[in-house]
């Protein structure tokens, strides 16, 4: 057998330090994204703040299984998402914190949904905002 032809089918370049150079730095490169690179991979967590779905109705979710009465406002106010999946969950965990539904209905057109949103905000500054006395005491 020709050693030459061999060698020609060989896939390191011929410079063995730049071969072993780029191994090196893959390796390196690797390394360092599992280590400490998960928050590259991290795409948030769970939040109502969250403008992304993904993210916003799973904590949606944990508000209605936890009774988040803190989580209302939030709530009320992405009843009128342009997304009808956060809608939908805003309206449940409402229901589910509330027992109450003030004729909301995520699929319904946009002037009946700004209706009840509406309803939604009077019950809110009814049921949440208490007013506090002038003397600074109890009412």
């Amino acid at each position: 057998m020709n050693r030459s032809h061999c060698r020609a089918r060989s896939a390191a370049p011929a410079d063995h330090h730049t071969y072993w150079r780029s191994i090196m730095i893959a390796g390196v490169t690797a390394g360092g994204l599992l280590v400490g690179g998960c928050s590259f991979f991290d795409l948030g967590h769970p939040s109502l703040r969250s403008p992304d779905a993904s993210l916003k109705i799973p904590a949606i979710k944990q508000a209605a299984a936890t009774h988040d009465v803190a989580a209302i406002p939030t709530l009320v106010h992405d009843l009128n998402s342009t997304d009808p999946a956060v809608r939908f969950y805003s309206s449940y965990a409402l229901k589910r914190i509330t027992g109450r539904e003030l004729g909301y209905e995520f699929y319904a057109p946009e002037t009946q949904r700004r209706l009840a949103i509406e309803r939604w905000n009077q019950w809110v500054a009814t049921h949440l905002h208490k007013p506090t006395s002038s003397a600074g005491g109890p009412p």
